[in-house]
């Protein structure tokens, strides 16, 4: 069976702010999903970017797993590699779903509150709607700054606008730690 895992780029992009494109999804008897950017099945279930069912309560361990699910699904929908969106889920929240930082942001990805209505997030610490949003936020970013990681990784802790005053990494200690950790963690869960 073919699987449907990919949309087209610029449909993603096309509709900007609220992102209200339609995607399709459908779970095969083996569990597996597909995506489509049109119902191709009678079973088909639309949602948007990031939506999809509530995380069910689930041991640590279980939980854990069902993490590393929903980042693999997001990061090959958007086509940028599972274990970046993974290092930086590890720097930003340590995999907490209900992660606030001192300056307010939420969730395993962090989404700054601005960030998070920007890209429709109804709930910032339902882990699969943070992380599909946080994965299409730094899929925006990647393109904007035409895969220079270095640019995607401070914007996404420092602020584009930061990046652009600085016309580079800010010359935060924070950002600039934020960057090297990211690519250390990025690295390790590459080579696993």
């Amino acid at each position: 069976m073919v699987r449907w895992r990919w949309i087209p780029l610029v449909l993603l992009f096309f509709f900007g702010g609220g992102v209200e494109a339609s995607v399709y999804y459908y779970v095969d008897e083996n569990g597996v999903r597909h995506y489509s950017d049109r119902p191709i099945f009678p079973e088909s279930k639309r949602l948007r970017l990031w939506q999809n069912e509530q995380l069910e309560d689930a041991s640590s361990s279980s939980a854990d797993a069902y993490y590393l699910q929903i980042i693999n699904e997001a990061s090959h929908f958007y086509r940028v590699d599972p274990a970046m969106i993974r290092a930086m889920v590890r720097v930003e929240s340590n995999f907490n779903p209900r992660a606030v930082s001192p300056k307010g942001a939420m969730g395993m990805m962090q989404l700054m509150p601005g960030t998070a209505a920007m890209l429709g997030v109804s709930d910032p610490f339902n882990p699969i709607e943070n992380i599909w949003a946080g994965t299409y936020h730094v899929k925006r970013l990647i393109l904007k700054y035409n895969y220079n990681y270095d640019l995607v990784f401070a914007a996404y802790n420092a602020g584009e606008g930061a990046v652009a005053r600085f016309n580079g990494i800010p010359p935060y200690r924070e950002t600039r730690n934020y960057v090297k950790k990211v690519h250390h963690h990025w690295k390790l869960y590459r080579n696993n």
